[in-house]
C-alpha cells in the first residue's frame, strides 16, 4: 500500500502593534497619539497614570476604542524623581518602593480605565532590570498581560529620534525613509514598534520634544500606510493577539 504524504503549506503572517509611549503626559502628547491612531498607524498607547494629564488621556480613550492601552509604570526614588538607567544597581529600599509602586499604579490604572491593562512596559525600560522584572512577571502570569519585549512578541525600539548615549538629536532615525527601511525587515509573526508621537505645546517639559512632531508626520505619511497595504501587514493592538 503507497501512502501519500500530504503537505500543508502554512503562510506565516506579519502583523504590527505600534505603540505609543506618554500617553497622559501633557496635552500635546495626548493630542498627538490620537492623532496618529485617528490617521495613521498607532494602534496602541501606554498610560502613564500619575502623569498631570492622565484624566484627558482617559476621555480620549472613550472616544477611540479601537486604541488598545497598557500600564506604562514610571519607578521614582524616594525623592519622587524618576529612576533613570544609570541606577540599574538599586538599593533594598528602592526595590520595596519599586513593588509597592508598580503595584499601586497597576490598581491605578484599573480605577481609571475600569479595565485591566493591554499590555505592561515602564519609562526607561526599567521593567527590564534584573530586580524589577520579577515584580511584572507576577501579575503578568496572574492576569495573561504581555510584558514588552520579554515574551514572543517582536520588539523594535530603532524608530526613536535621539542618540540614546550622546543625548543629540538624531531626527532622520524617525523619517518615513527610516521608518520604512524598518518596516521592510519586519519579520513574521507579531511585533511591537515603540513609538513617541506628540504636538509641540507649552506643556511639553521633555528633553525629547520636538522629535515628537517629526515622529507624528513619519506616522501619518500616506507612504507608510500604503506599504502596509501592499505587503499585507496587519496592524493590531495586544488586546487582539490570540
Amino acid at each position: 500500500m503507497k501512502f501519500l504524504t500530504l503537505r500543508v503549506r502554512i503562510r506565516l503572517t506579519k502583523q504590527l502593534i505600534v505603540n505609543a509611549d506618554d500617553f497622559g503626559y501633557c496635552i500635546g502628547i495626548n493630542k498627538g497619539i490620537i492623532q496618529a491612531h485617528e490617521e495613521g498607524i498607532v494602534t496602541s498607547a501606554s498610560l502613564m497614570v500619575d502623569a498631570p494629564k492622565v484624566n484627558e488621556a482617559v476621555k480620549f480613550l472613550k472616544k477611540t476604542p479601537k486604541l488598545g492601552v497598557g500600564l506604562h509604570f514610571v519607578l521614582t526614588d524616594e525623592e519622587n524623581r524618576v529612576v533613570r538607567p544609570i541606577k540599574q544597581v538599586l538599593s533594598v529600599i528602592l526595590i520595596k518602593r519599586a513593588g509597592k509602586e508598580f503595584r499601586r499604579q497597576f490598581e491605578k490604572f484599573i480605577k481609571l480605565t475600569g479595565k485591566l491593562p493591554d499590555h505592561l512596559d515602564s519609562h526607561f525600560n526599567s521593567h527590564k532590570w534584573p530586580r524589577i522584572l520579577p515584580l511584572f512577571k507576577n501579575l503578568s502570569e496572574k492576569h495573561k498581560i504581555p510584558i514588552r519585549d520579554t515574551g514572543k512578541i517582536g520588539f523594535i525600539n530603532r524608530f526613536f529620534g535621539m542618540n540614546e548615549i550622546t543625548g543629540l538629536p538624531e531626527i532622520e532615525r524617525v523619517s518615513a525613509k527610516s521608518l520604512l527601511v524598518i518596516l521592510k525587515t519586519l519579520p513574521e509573526g507579531i511585533t511591537e514598534l515603540m513609538c513617541h508621537p506628540g504636538l509641540v505645546t507649552p506643556d511639553l517639559k521633555s528633553s525629547y520634544n520636538f522629535q515628537r512632531g517629526i515622529e507624528l508626520r513619519t506616522l501619518t505619511d500616506k507612504r507608510v500606510k500604503d506599504f502596509l497595504t501592499q505587503n499585507k501587514i496587519k496592524l493590531i493592538n495586544f488586546s487582539e493577539i490570540p
